[in-house]
């Protein structure tokens, strides 16, 4: 039995009229009629009592009827929740980011999205640079927030980019190093320290160490989290070149911040599949984050 058989039922019943209802239902009589038959036949038993002057309902009409008008409202209930998975005001988004996102503000405007879509289910995966690229491509994370955006990009991959914000690297010394006398220095003024390896932001060392001339000299000591790396030079274990937003939201006796001049940005961008059967909810997600970015912490 189809929808629509039982549309045909339940507005003869309504109006009570075979004639006022083919006219409702954009049908003829006779089509009607022949419906309503097809049904009764069906179904075995004779849904309405028609007269030259009226037409009623049976005792198995009005339990079709009541059955009818039930079925109607769960599938309109359901075309209304699946609707709000089309504009993507319903779903699940996962989220990729490198631990950057309390420090550039970033879980300020997650928790300000997830306000404005309460029906969103959003879950957040940390892992560095070059973890998160494999995880967008196998589908494994909806959207990726990530800097070194051209380090590790799989080839034959559509992805398009939108820059969130610029930060800066400077150098952190043990306060008391020589180093730390200055304002501003230039990258290559470090050519003799020992730099802690800080493994999420290593490759960017030794690429910035590179356009100044030089390779950088890591200690023995290598660190996974950022109060580890600090720790380690508060101590004197050496230097190292950490994103400002970063280290400043980090309160450290015993650590000088020193400027590099030129400055060395850092870009930190979202990144997405180039996909024109993008989730909805991704779609709203990218639209959110770009119009909101100015709130971001540069």
């Amino acid at each position: 039995m189809e929808l629509s058989q039982i549309k045909c039922v339940l507005m003869v019943a309504k109006v009570k009229s075979f004639h006022k209802a083919s006219s409702m239902l954009h049908i003829t009589p006779t089509t009607l009629s022949r419906q309503i038959k097809r049904i009764e036949e069906e179904l075995g038993v004779k849904l309405f009592i028609r007269t030259t002057r009226s037409v009623c309902l049976t005792w198995a009409g009005v339990k079709f009827v009541e059955g009818g008008q039930y079925i109607l409202n769960e599938v309109a209930e359901i075309n209304k929740q699946m609707k709000k998975f089309v504009d993507g005001t319903t779903g699940h988004l996962v989220i990729g980011t490198i631990p950057v996102l309390n420090e550039y503000g970033i879980t300020s405007l997650i928790q300000c999205f997830i306000e404005k879509y309460p029906n969103v289910s959003l879950e957040i995966r940390e892992a560095e640079y070059f973890d998160l690229y494999p995880m967008l491509y196998e589908e494994e994370i909806d959207t990726a927030i990530l800097t070194l955006y051209d380090q590790m990009k799989p080839k034959g991959v559509k992805l398009k980019s939108c820059p969130l914000i610029d930060d800066e690297f400077v150098i952190v010394t043990r306060s008391g190093h020589t180093l730390a006398e200055q304002k501003t220095i230039h990258l290559k003024e470090t050519a003799d320290e020992t730099f802690i390896p800080f493994t999420s932001l290593q490759q960017e060392t030794i690429e910035a160490c590179a356009k100044a001339g030089f390779t950088p000299k890591f200690s023995q000591f290598s660190a996974h989290r950022l109060d580890t790396t600090l720790g380690l030079v508060a101590e004197g274990a050496g230097i190292a070149m950490i994103p400002l937003v970063e280290v400043t939201h980090i309160k450290w006796e015993n650590i000088q911040i020193i400027r590099l001049t030129p400055k060395i940005k850092r870009t930190l961008m979202m990144v997405l599949p180039n996909d024109p059967k993008e989730k909805p909810v991704v779609k709203n997600f990218e639209r959110f984050v770009l119009s909101c970015r100015h709130r971001l912490i540069n």
